[in-house]
């Protein structure tokens, strides 16, 4: 309840900090950094040592536990002070997004523009809502803390220590003692006070464990060169009502891209930049979670040699003994047979201005690769390098991501910067079978459905996943194999999403991640499954 809405506070204090005045700057660090302040004088060591210290010998328990709750009040107060100041930088961050999306190329429609702006305004109530619920929730149990606790700054601990109520009058004592009672409020203070001392993480990339077939799992990677890096494992219980999120450190930098091991449900495969010795370090690393899935740890690990050069993913072959590595202008094929030794076997340098996308053809002998390469697709052997099929200028420009069908041969889906997405026959490359105009930007991926393959999802920078349900023909003889395509928009962020994965162990769910680090998990709806199951 209140863990989204101070992530969305975090975002708008960084906005309002960087374009405030001295004096505004120093307010609103003084709101942020106070309930840190005052959650370290809930502690036990820290009220002990003031206590049993010589100098605080005037100071009783009482006293102490009413500056503690005077101290909240104070942080709620000037919260509430720079309530302004904070729903105004929100306002901003629409104008921030459009500068963002300007920089970038591609047309954008006007009525797009209006569309994030209007998005913005629209949710300022529930964000104004968002912003003093926190605030308000924390006053009210520091007044009830300090109401049932007999706390006062004129009171002794002997006489604080007696209960004085009457009994003919309805109260709280009436159901819990002092005794119970003033722990349980102290630590439902304490506890909101946690929530309130928020974090605020990037994000670019999320994978679900292909070979974990019991738990709705997903990994996300943060992006972030400021601070150590973390991998996050994603949980959804059995009964769909909590998802729990468990944080790993990681050392080596921003994460860029993760995998899952194809047949190992405790491997994973990470590439990142990390900032070393002044410079940017990539590096590609295989990883093993422990048993308990409560820790990490490297199996094997790889950076480049090339100062120029920047490892941006790795990809399983489907058979796990094979991957491939994608470098700015390269890719190289390792044996990862043996998951702790990565081994080179061939690499092969393209000439081209960016590799954007790779990914291996699950087809016939299952040794194809097709490549994303400025704004054409290219497909090679991985055992002779040798090119198969090249499709010229695909989009209109750079294509970002290359997805197979996996259950029909020779069909793919490309996304590019162009705000298209594109379905081919690579036996006839002169053109798309079936283009979708959903996006509003740059389509950063898109995926089928791993079972079904009428499903596919498609993410971009307007901050919209798409759902497409393709509607195929039966007669053969038609050159078209769509009929038709019911679209449905499941998931709408304030910001880019540049990932999503379907679940392994089941699929009509699936994750969608926003750069501004939140995660949606989502199902199918029931009708439109049932229609794919013919129930």
């Amino acid at each position: 309840m209140l863990l989204f809405p101070n992530f969305r506070y975090v975002v708008s204090y960084l906005k309002a900090v960087a374009v405030g005045t001295p004096s505004v700057k120093t307010g609103l660090h003084t709101v942020f950094i106070l309930p840190i302040i005052i959650l370290a004088l809930f502690s036990n060591p820290i009220k002990e040592h003031v206590l049993s210290n010589a100098r605080f010998s005037w100071l009783s328990e009482s006293q102490f536990d009413f500056c503690r709750i005077l101290l909240v009040i104070l942080w709620a107060l000037l919260r509430i002070s720079t309530a302004k100041i904070q729903l105004q930088a929100y306002l901003d961050l629409s104008l921030e997004k459009l500068q963002i999306l300007r920089r970038e190329t591609g047309y954008i429609k006007s009525n797009e523009l209006q569309r994030m702006i209007y998005q913005y305004a629209s949710y300022f109530c529930a964000a104004a809502l968002q912003y003093f619920l926190p605030v308000l929730l924390t006053l009210v149990i520091a007044l009830l803390l300090k109401s049932v606790g007999n706390i006062g700054i004129f009171e002794t601990p002997e006489a604080s220590s007696v209960l004085k109520t009457n009994v003919t009058e309805p109260t709280v004592h009436a159901f819990l003692s002092l005794e119970a009672q003033k722990p349980m409020w102290t630590f439902f203070l304490v506890m909101i006070l946690t929530i309130n001392v928020s974090l605020y993480v990037h994000a670019r990339c999320i994978s679900n464990l292909p070979a974990e077939e019991n738990n709705t799992v997903f990994l996300v990677g943060t992006y972030t060169l400021k601070e150590e890096g973390q991998i996050y494992l994603l949980e959804a219980d059995d009964n769909w009502t909590h998802i729990s999120g468990k944080p790993f450190l990681f050392h080596d930098g921003e994460v860029l891209h993760l995998s899952g091991h194809p047949k190992m449900a405790n491997i994973f495969s990470t590439c990142s930049l990390l900032w070393a010795g002044g410079k940017l370090k990539p590096i590609a690393g295989i990883w093993q979670l422990n048993d308990e899935k409560s820790s990490i740890s490297c199996l094997s690990s790889f950076d480049v040699s090339e100062k120029t050069a920047k490892i941006l993913e790795f990809h399983w072959h489907n058979s796990g003994d094979q991957a491939v590595v994608l470098y700015d202008h390269s890719i190289s094929i390792c044996d990862v047979s043996d998951s702790h030794n990565m081994k080179n076997a061939a690499t092969k340098k393209l000439d081209v201005r960016r590799l954007n996308n790779i990914t291996w053809n699950p087809h016939g002998s299952g040794t194809n690769l097709c490549l994303a390469a400025d704004s054409n697709i290219l497909e090679l052997d991985s055992r002779t390098l040798s090119s198969s099929f090249t499709i010229t200028n695909a989009h209109a420009h750079n294509v970002l991501y290359l997805d197979y069908n996996p259950l029909v041969p020779y069909r793919l889906a490309s996304a590019g910067e162009d705000g298209r997405v594109c379905l081919w026959d690579t036996r006839k490359t002169t053109a798309p079978f079936y283009v979708f105009h959903d996006h509003s930007h740059w389509v950063w991926n898109v995926k089928h459905n791993p079972i079904h393959d009428q499903l596919m999802l498609s993410c971009s920078s307007d901050g919209r996943v798409f759902l497409s349900h393709l509607i195929t023909n039966k007669d053969p003889d038609i050159e078209n194999p769509i009929k038709s395509v019911e679209k449905e928009l499941v998931v709408e962020c304030d910001d880019s999403v540049y990932s999503f994965a379907w679940a392994a162990n089941d699929p009509f769910i699936f994750a969608a991640l926003s750069y501004d680090g939140r995660v949606t998990i989502a199902k199918i709806k029931r009708d439109l499954k049932y229609k794919i199951l013919n129930l």
